[in-house]
């Protein structure tokens, strides 16, 4: 795969082509991989460079040291054999331990409202935090957070998950319609729903109430991005990252 680009020891790759044995031809009809532009690899390497030093020293330990390039995001499709198109901006791929990046994340991105950064920033750094952690989090985060599994689904101690996921559910029904119609109000009004939930409940958002995972990705990427962040976020929550991870309050 020839690379194009290198930045502090990450490497930029047009997306994987379906030559490979172990991808589905149906992933590269979904996926449409691309080839970066020289302006598309100098806003990402701007970004990977807000991210701390040890942060990114930590991701490339994981093994997650390459960037790929696609058209579009992917799902597993409804026979769960191949893969069918979906419209994430960015995602981590445990299986050849990529960071892989769409059109998405290149559209027109609005300012977050409250802490005005730029929204695909925010997502960059969210799956560099993804593979940060490499879906191995820390007992005590899920104690200080309050997560706990109950009849193997996890719930937030203190909250009403069904509330929870039903305002998620609105949150993402704004966003797809936005996107399809091309709407900056559904937009929008789907980033400050999500906002807006989450910090009024000691989040960044909405999202981050869903489950550990995104719930740790979301934090670090806002302690990283949004300024505000001592505006929503515990003293807790603020220590627990400065001793656990490379944030320093």
């Amino acid at each position: 795969m020839p690379v194009q680009f290198e930045t502090h020891g990450f490497s930029f790759s047009p997306g994987r082509s379906c030559v490979n044995e172990w991808i589905d031809p149906s992933f590269c009809v979904a996926t449409e991989p691309r080839e970066w532009t020289q302006t598309e690899l100098s806003k990402v390497g701007t970004w990977i460079s807000s991210m701390p030093i040890g942060l990114l020293s930590r991701v490339k330990a994981n093994g997650f040291d390459s960037l790929f390039r696609y058209g579009h995001g992917f799902r597993k499709s409804a026979d769960n054999i191949g893969y069918t198109r979906d419209e994430p901006g960015a995602w981590v791929w445990g299986r050849d331990k990529s960071i892989n990046v769409s059109d998405l994340i290149f559209a027109a991105s609005p300012l977050d409202p409250f802490g005005r950064y730029d929204f695909s920033h925010k997502t960059i750094v969210h799956e560099f935090a993804h593979a940060f952690d490499s879906g191995t989090i820390d007992d005590s985060f899920l104690e200080l957070i309050g997560w706990r599994k109950v009849d193997g689904v996890w719930v937030l101690s203190d909250f009403d998950m069904d509330e929870v996921r039903a305002t998620y559910k609105r949150v993402q029904k704004l966003g797809f319609e936005g996107l399809n119609e091309h709407s900056p109000q559904k937009i929008a009004e789907a980033i400050m729903l999500n906002r807006r939930y989450g910090m009024e409940r000691g989040f960044p958002t909405a999202y981050a109430m869903t489950n550990p995972s995104e719930c740790f990705a979301e934090l670090l990427s806002h302690l990283i991005v949004d300024p505000t962040h001592r505006e929503y976020l515990s003293d807790d929550i603020l220590e627990w990252f400065s001793k656990n991870t490379f944030y320093r309050r």
